[in-house]
């Protein structure tokens, strides 16, 4: 491909070769006669030095030559075309990050000036798609004018919720690759947080996208610590002991944290404070205890030192204290109730956390799930398709749920009816043949894991480890599993489901299984579960993120009343609510910040939510071409630089290569040569 000149007529400064001819043709030395008694023996040398000078002297010239040349066309700046004829002729799309981390510092403003610089480039009559992330709070993305388009992100301003960078590039590749004969281009404007780009597989549209993705330069890194997490535990082992509010807090950034001040509130008031330090990327979790006597609502939040993202620097909780939980034990045989009923009502005598009930699988249990808390499932079937739905709409709406197989359970009938139906998985029994000694043992488990909490001390190792001689596995794996077998098979794994969770015991209480249930372990572990699981009951107090849709349950249905929110700024909005299941179901549509959100009907209390940042927005890590590529395999990415005018450098890799630099170094080139001609050759 031939190059082509962006200043053309620099190019009549060619003419400028001339001189070194002239002066070369000017300066050419003239003959001059020596009288000499005989030249007989000089004519030789003569000849020699005759043709060696004229060698030099043409070497000097070209060498002349050859530096204004490179120096004009320097000048001119060279450049061979990239193919694009120019950005009217093609579809542009400008992707907008306005997520919640373009509130740190400066970077909006940032964003802003990026936008106007793009305005200033873009063809009269061209239009822009504008794709924003996230969504939230937009009619549709438009599609205007770069000046317009410009004018719109001047005029906008970064909103709460985190934003998904990947759905807004395809989305943006599917409205530019419409026209087949244009050179199409994405412009995106972000900060480059990489966790908004999570899902990063190619999808139909931008698998064979062949345009030029163009990123605009992210903000410079930033040092960052938040509180990425603030609830109240489950109520404690004894009736006695306070309930504790705990905190996670970690460091973000590349530097070490020192001293940074943690302050926990409860209602309206400051209940403690701590000081933490932090090594770069690492995290630690806080609590304190504050006690509550009666049942109600408790709500609060933890707070750090602010920094240069303040709006992570806060965190809000809230849950519904029950002194007592309801536990519906459904059990294969009577030893297997007798067991876990033992480890909730250890003494019936003194007040306990847990009011358990007992079925067999033969029984109506599946009524009992109403009044229920959690249930338990220990060694039984499930008998009937009925029950399988009835479990799964009790998991759904808050209900948690603790599977522990044995020789009774019928796993077939539990996949097929359950695990496969409703998570597309399934249990599998495995042995543990692999393990030299024939059992396994429990690994060691997690200081930070919540399931955990009040299970383990510190340093724990077990004077008598359960052994298990007989397990179940999901079978494609990736559960989250607080607790693992030392082999790391699971031994406690997650399976939520809507508003609930379902944990499986994989290692069974029967004795042909495990000598779990004598173990000092077991009480410990099946009261934390069920603390943990009759706290997801209850819909009284929930945890959103911002964005989301905040949906409170009231009943019974038959009354009316006024039903309102009232939102961390105090204004109350109303909600019409529906009929859901025998009672009310109100749904406000976004929580656009973060705060309590309080559900009223009439003037009593129903329910209390935490809304919180999404803790991915505090992470500052930003993405790289690699992880951009992956996306967009067969498109162009241009990174562009913060040191470089920005206009340049999208003009240089819309024309093409510019051959400028080349230039001006074989110009240079030429005159170092010169010089060491004229030195040496003589």
């Amino acid at each position: 491909m031939m190059p082509s000149f962006l200043h053309a007529a620099v190019l009549a400064g060619l003419a400028g070769v001339l001189l070194p001819i002239l002066i070369h043709l000017l300066a050419r030395p003239r003959p001059r006669t020596v009288v000499f008694s005989h030249l007989r023996f000089l004519r030789a040398v003569q000849e020699r030095k005759a043709r060696s000078f004229k060698l030099r002297r043409f070497l000097l010239l070209l060498l002349r030559v050859l530096a204004v040349a490179f120096l004009v066309l320097a000048f001119s700046r060279p450049f061979i075309p990239s193919g694009r004829a120019s950005a009217s002729k093609g579809v542009s799309a400008w992707v907008v990050d306005r997520s919640a981390s373009l509130m740190a510092e400066d970077a909006w403003a940032v964003l802003r000036g990026h936008a106007a610089r793009l305005a200033g480039l873009s063809s009269a009559g061209e239009s822009v798609a504008l794709e924003w992330t996230p969504r939230s709070g937009l009619s549709g993305d438009s599609l205007m004018d770069a000046s317009s388009a410009a004018a719109a992100i001047e005029k906008s301003d970064p909103v709460w919720s985190a934003g998904d960078a990947a759905d807004a590039i395809r989305r943006a590749a599917r409205r530019t690759g419409r026209m087949p004969d244009a050179d199409p281009e994405i412009f995106l404007l972000s900060d480059g947080q990489a966790s908004g780009f999570r899902a990063r597989r190619p999808s139909e549209d931008t698998e064979k996208w062949k345009g030029t993705l163009f990123v605009l330069p992210f903000r410079k890194a930033m040092d960052n610590a938040a509180v990425t997490e603030a609830a109240v535990d489950p109520a404690p082992l004894r009736r006695d002991e306070p309930l504790r509010l705990r905190a996670v807090i970690r460091n973000f950034g590349i530097t070490e944290v020192r001293d940074r001040m943690v302050r926990f509130f409860a209602g309206d008031g400051a209940v403690a404070q701590k000081t933490v330090d932090l090594e770069p990327g690492a995290a630690v979790m806080e609590s304190v205890p504050v006690m509550e006597e009666t049942a109600g609502f408790i709500r609060g939040k933890v707070q750090t030192q602010p920094d240069g993202f303040p709006q992570d620097d806060e965190r809000f909780f809230a849950a519904f204290h029950r002194p007592v939980s309801r536990i519906l034990l459904v059990g294969g045989r009577p030893a297997d109730l007798s067991r876990f009923r033992a480890a909730l009502e250890p003494r019936p005598d003194s007040p306990s956390r847990f009011l358990t009930e007992l079925r067999t699988p033969d029984q109506a249990w599946a009524p009992s799930l109403g009044k229920s808390d959690a249930v338990f499932f220990v060694n039984c079937p499930l008998r009937s398709a009925a029950d399988g739905s009835a479990l799964r709409r009790f998991i759904e709406s808050g209900g948690g749920a603790l599977f522990v197989p044995g020789p009774d359970s019928d796993l077939g009938r539990w996949n097929a009816l359950l695990f496969t139906a409703v998570w597309g998985d399934s249990l599998v029994q495995a042995g543990v043949s692999g393990a030299g000694s024939g059992y396994l043992t429990l690994g060691p488990p997690d200081p930070d894991e919540p399931l955990l909490a009040g299970v383990f001390e510190p340093g724990w190792t077990p004077r008598r480890p359960p052994k298990f001689f007989r397990t179940v596995r999901p079978a494609a794996g990736g559960r989250r599993a607080p607790l693992r077998f030392t082999d790391g098979r699971p031994f406690l794994s997650e399976w939520p489901l809507g508003r609930g969770t379902l944990i499986v015991l994989s290692g069974g209480t029967d004795p042909d299984w495990s000598d779990f249930a004598t173990s000092p372990l077991f009480p410990a572990i099946a009261v934390r579960c069920g603390q943990v699981l009759s706290a997801l009951r209850d819909g009284a107090a929930g945890r959103a993120l911002t964005g989301d849709s905040l949906v409170f349950f009231s009943g019974p249905a038959g009354s009316g009343g006024r039903f309102q929110v009232e939102t961390p700024s105090g204004e109350r909005v109303s909600v019409l609510p529906r009929l859901s299941g025998g009672k009310l179901r109100a749904v406000l549509k976004t929580a656009d910040r973060p705060g309590l959100y309080r559900f009223f009907r009439d003037d009593s209390l129903e329910a209390v939510t935490a809304v919180n940042l999404d803790p991915a927005e505090s992470d500052f890590r930003t993405i790289d071409e690699a992880g951009l590529k992956k996306l967009l395999p067969a498109a162009r990415i241009v990174m562009l630089n913060a040191k470089e005018p920005l206009e340049d450098q999208i003009r240089t890799r819309r024309r093409g290569r510019e051959l400028w630099r080349e230039m001006l170094l074989l110009a240079l080139i030429c005159l170092v040569a010169e010089t060491v001609v004229s030195a040496v050759w003589k």
